[in-house]
């Protein structure tokens, strides 16, 4: 989630793997150690990348410690990377700091798919943060990943555990595999744990294996259904899968606000206590853990990147500093969760427009981030898991509407399948939920022709919130459309869902179903107050194409067209 900024970033927290209390407490990209020091931090996450690790092929053989043969391939390490991490990590561990490495994997320059680190269906060109799945499916890319796993693992007692891949579920953005069906990330993925826990486990068996996950969790990071997928799909998935099931590996979380510029995570208004939640934040981390609580195998969280936004205005440091207090208190009090890594140390100009930090950064250096003033939320951080915390910390109280921090509940136990927050429409309904489908998830992937945006949305009434997404057409030449691929149905359906258009102004829409090219039901509406409808679905022995339509009237301006709690349900 965050700008990918260095090859090498590093998380400092305090404590042992399993921590407790003050134990959890951590920091991202330290600048100056002295003050990560003061303020108690004892553990390090370091990003480290294969892609920097072996000598290129023109270069002369290293010394023998250096080289490592996998399966037939001879693996060269560079001998400048091995003595560059080498001084990171004995930097730390002579400090007594505990480290854990997140393994990324940049797209080396001028590469294309036939190299071994390069997913062979990586997007090259377009991959936004220039970041590659691990190629694991062949015998060149899998000797390159497992050997490099194994080499860390010998070469570097002092990392304990290692993230495999940055922000699964966000693929396209943070571990590229091109675009890709839900199933394809699953099994991509599960297939880099699996090897990642037999390599590593294999060399220290006591070494800690993650995957690693955003805040989209009942719904994906983007509205895009191959470029990423819910969080709680693809957790489900590897919790079941046969071969990780019996492997030991846990969860890096990282669970920012809904809003990245709100703080204010206590005010989410997408996270609910419920399977069924859209995000998983601080507000309501229980449900993760009651998901992993359910699996039952005792697997566990470190929250390994997660800040709180800098707002303009005189209470910007007030609240953001009492978003951290807030945060430190219940992530104290949850028993699975192992650590707590505020994101980031300093402000880094190019992150953005975040101002995460507990400095702000020189606005006059050329270094991005060079410390330049404390925040309020440094005092508060530095006093989180001591006795001083609750005198520090009191001016938020009010902010955070609080009396006192006794007040702070963390639930325990199941929570419900669904949030009560929802409106009864998609709450209580029967059938297929066909968000599901346009994220592409239940059926086949949705696609979309001349949309200018398609996007989550969710509209509050008087009876509850209803989940949907904005399709706004492009252009009034042609409409915009979402089609979703129907399997073959022996008996007749219903397609019940509700329409609305939001934003001021503009002359209405036309929304519309189609059913294999041919329209079935219209309406038009100016109204943001959501309409229900019902359609009917014939039966049918084929596969067909089902069409969420809008088609603009007059002009495009304000067609903020959305299809809310859409469900297919027998007739």
């Amino acid at each position: 989630m965050r700008t990918l900024l260095s090859a090498v970033a590093v998380i400092l927290s305090i404590g042992a793997a399993q921590g407790q209390g003050g134990a959890k407490k951590g920091v991202t990209c330290p600048v100056d150690l002295d003050d990560v020091k003061a303020l108690g931090a004892a553990q390090a996450a370091i990003n480290i990348q294969p892609t920097h690790a072996f000598l290129p092929a023109t270069a002369p053989d290293p010394a023998t410690g250096f080289v490592l043969e996998v399966d037939g391939v001879r693996l060269r390490f560079d001998p400048r990377w091995v003595a560059q991490l080498d001084t990171e990590v004995s930097r730390l561990t002579s400090l007594g700091v505990h480290v854990i490495a997140i393994v990324t994997c940049a797209i080396p320059p001028g590469a294309d798919n036939r190299h071994p680190l390069v997913h062979e269906r990586c997007d090259v060109v377009r991959a936004p943060n220039h970041l590659t799945a691990f190629r694991v499916n062949d015998a060149a890319g899998t000797a390159h990943f497992t050997g490099f796993l194994r080499f860390c693992a010998s070469r570097f007692p002092g990392i304990a555990g290692y993230v495999i891949g940055n922000e699964i579920d966000a693929h396209w953005q943070w571990h590229n595999l091109g675009e890709a069906s839900a199933g394809d990330v699953i099994a991509q993925h599960a297939r880099e744990l699996v090897l990642a826990c037999r390599a590593l486990h294999g060399v220290r068996p006591a070494l800690r294996v993650f995957t690693s996950l955003t805040h989209s969790w009942a719904l994906p990071h983007a509205l895009s259904p191959r470029r990423a997928l819910a969080a709680r799909r693809l957790l489900r998935a590897l919790l079941v899968h046969d071969e990780l099931r019996a492997l030991r590996w846990d969860v890096a979380y990282h669970p920012y606000p809904e809003n990245l510029f709100e703080p204010r995570f206590w005010t989410d208004r997408t996270a609910f206590l419920a399977q069924d939640t859209p995000k998983v934040t601080l507000k309501n981390l229980e449900v993760l853990l009651d998901e992993l609580a359910r699996d039952g195998r005792g697997r566990r969280v470190i929250l390994s990147e997660q800040g709180f936004h800098r707002q303009d205005g005189d209470d910007g440091d007030d609240v953001q500093a009492a978003a951290y207090a807030l945060a430190w208190r219940r992530v104290e009090a949850m028993a699975g969760v192992d650590a707590f890594l505020l994101h980031r140390h300093v402000d880094h100009k190019n992150e953005g427009g975040l101002r995460l930090g507990l400095w702000s950064c020189d606005p006059a250096s050329a270094d991005p981030c060079k410390p330049f003033a404390k925040r309020r939320m440094h005092e508060v951080f530095r006093a989180a898991g001591t006795p001083a915390f609750e005198d520090v910390a009191r001016f938020a109280l009010p902010i955070v509407g609080l009396g006192s921090w006794d007040e702070v509940v963390v639930h325990e136990g199941p929570v419900p399948a669904h949030a009560r927050e929802w409106h009864p429409w998609h709450r209580d309904g029967e059938g297929l939920d066909l968000l599901d489908a346009l994220d592409g998830a239940g059926l086949d992937d949705a696609r979309l022709d001349d949309a200018l945006a398609f996007e989550h949305r969710f509209v509050t009434t008087t009876d509850g919130i209803l989940p949907g997404v904005m399709l706004h057409p492009k252009t009034t030449r042609a409409p915009g459309r979402a089609n979703v691929a129907l399997r073959a149905a022996t008996k007749p359906g219903q397609l019940r869902f509700a329409v609305a258009k939001l934003g001021e102004g503009g002359d209405g829409v036309r929304f519309a179903v189609e059913l294999d090219g041919r329209e079935l039901w219209s309406s038009v509406t100016e109204s943001a107050l959501p309409q229900r409808f019902t359609v009917a679905i014939p039966a049918s022995s084929s596969a067909r194409t089902l069409s969420f339509v809008v088609h603009a009237r007059g002009d495009c301006a304000w067609d903020h067209a959305c299809w809310l709690a859409p469900r297919l349900v027998d007739g």
